[in-house]
């Protein structure tokens, strides 16, 4: 397992580097520009950390997966090195995610509350790492061509959702009022901590059956 880790920090280096500058930059805009609430782009810094593990997993489909079982693993410690290393990136701009937060209600003067701090747009990191197994998932099992699809069908869902919610906004704001979607995203989260697991799980089985 440590091996894969360090191949996977090693290739993706240059692409965390970016994601930093970008989180960065992004923090100075959101202190410097009056009126940005940052909760509204926390999810920007989630994407950051999905896009540096999904360039790690994509140098495993351009060089095979045939060379990885040359190193001394399973199935099960190649796919949980994969996700300890989401975890990991993920973890780390959570806590960049946290700087912005802080820099912003210091320079608008604003009282910290240490439970918003902690908990703000959590929900974000988490669905990212369990989109990051299910990207692996369908990887693993159907190619590249399974992830073009996949992508395929969250854009379509994306424009279900999205139309659904313009048309039931009245009906949103009003679940928001009574203080209910906090539990709503509670619940969404603690499914996306277990669809987690479950992709890791079938991810693995999928593994211990491909064909090199």
């Amino acid at each position: 397992m440590r091996g894969v880790l360090e191949k996977d920090y090693r290739s993706c280096r240059e692409v965390a580097l970016m994601g930093y500058a970008i989180a960065a930059l992004l923090t100075v805009l959101i202190v410097l520009i009056p009126g940005i609430d940052p909760s509204n782009l926390i999810y920007l810094f989630a994407y950051f950390g999905v896009l540096v593990v999904m360039t790690t997993i994509s140098e495993d489909v351009k060089n095979g997966y045939a060379y990885l079982m040359t190193y001394p693993i399973d199935a099960g410690d190649y796919v949980f090195a994969k996700l300890w290393f989401a975890l990991g990136v993920e973890l780390q701009y959570w806590l960049l995610s946290r700087v912005c937060l802080v820099a912003k209600a210091l320079s608008d003067k604003a009282p910290l509350n240490a439970r918003e701090l902690l908990t703000n747009g959590n929900f974000y990191f988490i669905s990212g790492i369990a989109l990051l197994m299910l990207f692996l998932l369908v990887l693993l099992k159907c190619g590249v061509q399974g992830f073009f699809y996949l992508v395929g069908g969250f854009a379509l869902l994306g424009v279900v959702f999205g139309t659904t919610f313009m048309a039931s906004q009245s009906l949103v704001e009003g679940v928001v009022k009574i203080g209910s979607f906090a539990y709503f995203v509670e619940i969404v989260g603690s499914v996306a901590v277990l669809l987690t697991f479950l992709f890791a799980h079938l991810s693995v089985r999928v593994l211990e059956h491909k064909e090199f």
